[in-house]
């Protein structure tokens, strides 16, 4: 298991919301977190290796009300994502190892969003006219999967002591428009077979449908 404290920046759009802005910190992820899970395992056997990773957490967020009649907004979001990745060392010295990985990475996201309109008298009037009120709430999910490749390099400082980096691409249209990891950590070797980590993440993914 691992913790990973996520920031959420980017644009959000459900229903007929138009998209709306959003930018918290992890700090502020954190406080309106729900729960959530994350785990991470490694198989190596020779050359070759299975890399296992993902995560479910559950969030709100405020977000830029979609457009000037909007007071408010906020957004429920639930996200998980989950990698099998086969890896194989293609470079290996006593202090440096690389690997190049494909793989698989699934993504399920449910997104609802609720907005207050500045002046529901206004709103009322609107729906008089046009037979239809200004939207205030709507909701949605969606999973795909991202084909993968990427690669991942460690350097071991001492017996104990090692640094990781990870990147790579997926998607490429067959779910993703496009998609980016990227990925570095300082870790301790506690025994044989667990170690400990900390370190920075960044994802970005771009999906319409």
């Amino acid at each position: 298991p691992y913790a990973w404290c996520p920031g959420v920046y980017g644009s959000v759009g459900v229903g007929q919301f138009p998209a709306m802005s959003v930018d918290t910190s992890p700090i502020a992820v954190l406080r309106n977190l729900d729960w959530g899970f994350f785990a991470r395992g490694e198989i190596r056997r020779g050359r070759w290796g299975l890399l296992l990773d993902g995560f479910y957490a559950r969030f709100s967020a405020g977000v830029t009300p979609p457009g000037p009649l909007y007071s408010s907004a906020n957004a429920v979001l639930q996200q998980s994502i989950d990698s099998a990745l086969v890896a194989l060392r293609v470079w290996e010295r006593e202090a440096f190892t690389l690997d190049a990985y494909a793989g698989a990475r699934l993504y399920y996201m449910a997104l609802s969003v609720s907005a207050e309109v500045e002046n529901s008298r206004f709103n009322q009037i609107v729906g008089a006219q046009f037979d239809r009120e200004l939207p205030t709430s709507a909701g949605g999910q969606r999973t795909w999967v991202d084909p993968v490749l990427g690669v991942r390099g460690t350097a071991r400082f001492t017996r104990q002591l090692f640094a990781t980096v990870q990147a790579d691409a997926g998607g490429f249209g067959a779910g993703s428009d496009i998609a980016f990891f990227t990925q570095a950590a300082l870790g301790v070797n506690i025994t044989r077979h667990v170690s400990a980590e900390l370190g920075y993440r960044y994802m970005f993914v771009d999906y319409q449908d």
